[in-house]
């Protein structure tokens, strides 16, 4: 059960850092944190 919360905030964390990247305008960095998404199946 803990590896399955531990995976939640490792995703969640990717998630948060994309959307910053994004937000900050910066597009290499939120396609390589998406490429972090898409291998983690999200």
């Amino acid at each position: 059960m803990l590896e399955f919360f531990a995976q939640a905030l490792e995703e969640d964390e990717a998630l948060q850092r994309f959307m910053a990247a994004k937000v900050r305008g910066n597009a290499k960095q939120a396609l390589k944190m998406l490429d972090e998404l898409d291998g983690m199946g999200l």
